[in-house]
């Protein structure tokens, strides 16, 4: 099932010709990493530019695009420091203060919703296994 929900995606991308190259990069990028991370995910413009490999004004162009669409929810919010934390995280990875995106799929969700996944790692080994009850 999830085959068809990604190549139902992926034509409707191709045929939209109102989309950029780095549009349609997006698009996959964000349906594809909904899925991995449980259906949605929350980043900033630099790191969704980092991670796609697009300028941050193709992300900032491309999320509005998207999102009305209807490919993607995709909601602005910002990130608040704790008050106990005075410098931004050591890694770098997000960065408090930051506007982030929360984005889901919403062919996605339906499809998450409708199945169980587990995903087990060990020894560097990730098993994932899917449960869907057939109708």
């Amino acid at each position: 099932m999830l085959d068809s929900t990604y190549n139902q995606f992926t034509e409707r991308i191709k045929e939209d010709g109102s989309l950029s190259q780095a549009g349609r990069l997006l698009a996959l990028f964000l349906h594809h990493q909904c899925y991995e991370e449980g259906g949605e995910i929350h980043r900033t413009v630099r790191n969704l530019g980092k991670e796609v490999h697009i300028s941050t004004s193709s992300v900032n162009a491309g999320i509005p695009r998207l999102r009305d669409a209807g490919y993607i929810q995709a909601e602005m919010r910002r990130r608040e420091r704790p008050k106990e934390r005075q410098k931004p995280d050591e890694e770098g990875i997000e960065e408090y203060g930051h506007e982030l995106w929360h984005i889901t799929v919403p062919a996605l969700t339906t499809f998450l919703s409708q199945v169980l996944h587990h995903q087990y790692t060990t020894n560097g080994l990730t098993i994932s296994v899917y449960i869907q009850k057939n109708e």
